[in-house]
């Protein structure tokens, strides 16, 4: 039976949360809750921590799935053109990589269907501060575990996060190369290299979680 989606409970331990920090935490989850809830499979990225300009990262990605780019001429294909590409890809099936992958500005209507959350939901920029983020992973974790129940995602792209899930996810070992998937609870789990990382290029990312979501057989019909 397919996991539901729950939009109710998950605006309401948001906004509890939200309240308990004054409005500081950043704005996360499905852009258009209509298409992540239709999507096959529901997709969802769990990442480090938003950059200063992105602390409501709904409105954020909004704007770049509508093509927007005013605010974010160029710097939004860091993190989020990989984020598109590979989500695109996944959505479409797990097709190869080809001239559909040239230009990340064509393919952001996919954001849409997505959700995207961070691990530091204060923000934090791209310190990269390990000890901060397992800080702020601690103090976290329980919002973090209910939004994913509230979401019921059927894979999780974890951004260089995974490592941070052990307990939630009662595994004994993470840090296995890019691209490997743990199981549990109905879900597919993405050891994934964070997706503004440079030391492969995007059609590696892509083709390396692509082959791995196939031994898993991720898009049987």
């Amino acid at each position: 039976m397919d996991k539901i989606v729950n939009k109710e409970a998950y605006d309401k331990v948001c906004d509890a949360w939200q309240r308990k920090y004054s409005n500081t935490l950043i704005k996360e989850g499905p852009v258009d809750w209509e298409k992540y809830i239709k999507s096959k499979p529901r997709l969802l990225w769990l990442l480090k921590e938003a950059a200063d300009d992105e602390k409501d990262l709904i409105r954020y990605l909004n704007k770049i799935s509508n093509k927007d780019f005013s605010e974010y001429p160029n710097g939004w294909q860091k993190t989020m053109g990989c984020v598109v590409k590979t989500s695109y890809g996944i959505l479409k099936g797990g097709m190869e990589w080809g001239t559909w992958a040239n230009d990340a500005k064509e393919l952001v209507d996919i954001l849409k269907s997505i959700a995207v959350i961070e691990v530091n939901k204060l923000g934090g920029g791209a310190r990269n501060d390990y000890k901060e983020l397992q800080k702020r992973w601690k103090e976290f974790k329980e919002l973090i575990s209910k939004q994913l129940q509230c979401l019921s995602p059927n894979i999780v792209i974890c951004g260089n996060t995974l490592w941070l899930l052990k307990e939630l996810l009662d595994i004994n070992k993470t840090g296995g190369k890019h691209g490997d998937i743990i199981t549990t609870n109905d879900c597919l789990w993405i050891d994934a290299y964070h997706p503004g990382q440079s030391k492969i290029k995007h059609i590696i990312y892509y083709t390396d979680i692509i082959a791995s979501l196939k031994e898993y057989n991720a898009f049987a019909s």
